[in-house]
C-alpha cells in the first residue's frame, strides 16, 4: 500500500504516511516523540469521514500554551503493520498532524537512507567481553 519507510522533511523531521479513518485515506504525520498523544488536523479528519464527538481534552504544546481540543477514536493502518490500531486522537486547528508516543512506542521503521528508527524501546548496552564470558546484551539500568 505505502512504502515502509520514513522520509525527512525539509526541516529535518521524520514524516510517515498513514491510512486513516473509515474512508481509509492517507495522511502524512510528523513523528513527534515529545507528543504524548496523536493529533490530527480537523480539516483532514472531516475529509476522511471522522466524526468528532464533544469529548474534550486539555492539551499543552511544547511552548506551554494550553488549549481544549476535541478527542475521538480513530483507526490507523500503519505502514508495515498488518493490524489496524484504534486510538484516541486530538482533532483541532493544528498546523500539522502529529504521530505521538501513544502510537510510536514500540514501533520501528527505516528511513529512505537505510537508517532504522525505534521508538520508546530501551537502548541495548554491550558489556565488555572477557576471556571467560561471552558477550552479553543488557538493557540499561534505571537511574
Amino acid at each position: 500500500m505505502f512504502v515502509r519507510q520514513l522520509t525527512c522533511s525539509n526541516k529535518g523531521g521524520l514524516l510517515i504516511t498513514v491510512v486513516v479513518g473509515p474512508k481509509r485515506r492517507p495522511v502524512t504525520f510528523l513523528m513527534d516523540t515529545g507528543a504524548q498523544i496523536t493529533a490530527l488536523r480537523q480539516v483532514e479528519a472531516e475529509q476522511r469521514g471522522i466524526s468528532v464527538p464533544h469529548r474534550q481534552l486539555m492539551v499543552s504544546d511544547a511552548l506551554g500554551k494550553t488549549q481544549t481540543v476535541p478527542m475521538t477514536t480513530v483507526t490507523l493502518w500503519l505502514s508495515g503493520h498488518e493490524d489496524p490500531v484504534d486510538t484516541m486522537v486530538a482533532v483541532g486547528p493544528f498546523q500539522i498532524n502529529l504521530l505521538g508516543m501513544d502510537i510510536l512506542k514500540g514501533k520501528q521503521w527505516c528511513d529512505t537512507q537505510g537508517n532504522s528508527w525505534s521508538f520508546g524501546v530501551p537502548q541495548i548496552r554491550q558489556l565488555a567481553k572477557t576471556p571467560s564470558t561471552e558477550r552479553r546484551l543488557l538493557f540499561p539500568l534505571l537511574n
